[in-house]
């Protein structure tokens, strides 16, 4: 099964794109103009058999290459762009990890960047101008 990107961006005049191109080229043009942002998510567990194992929600802090803090409410997660540090506040333990070998790390710059170029895109204006990116090939 394929696995689908959503990007969200409640930017006024900003998501004004007509086709999913410019809608990108936008986002990636805004990108390039900051150095830093932050945001308050909430997130969504589900278990391997579609049913919600959870919700927490968080704050996330980003500075360009790949700098970033994610604070939830039992962990920490925290990378200078090289190191990861992944800190458990329930058990009070870090694990501390390379940036590219973390499954808890990720890079906006590849999520704005590398792979739309990878997937077909398009805009779901019921859903408030949601731009998804589904992968081309699995």
């Amino acid at each position: 099964m394929k696995e689908k990107i959503f990007l969200l961006f409640f930017i006024s005049g900003f998501v004004f794109a007509q086709n999913p191109k410019e809608f990108i080229n936008k986002i990636q043009s805004k990108f390039n103009s900051i150095s830093n942002f932050t945001a308050k998510f909430n997130q969504t567990f589900f278990t391997a058999h579609g049913t919600e194992g959870g919700k927490t929600s968080g704050n996330f802090y980003y500075k360009k290459k790949n700098k970033f803090l994610v604070e939830i409410s039992n962990n920490t997660i925290s990378s200078n762009g090289n190191t990861v540090w992944n800190y458990d506040k329930r058990f009070k333990r870090v694990v501390i990890s390379n940036f590219s070998d973390d499954p808890t790390s990720f890079s906006l710059e590849k999520f704005i960047f590398a792979y739309p170029p990878l997937c077909k895109a398009e805009i779901l204006k019921e859903e408030g101008d949601v731009l998804l990116l589904t992968p081309k090939d699995n």
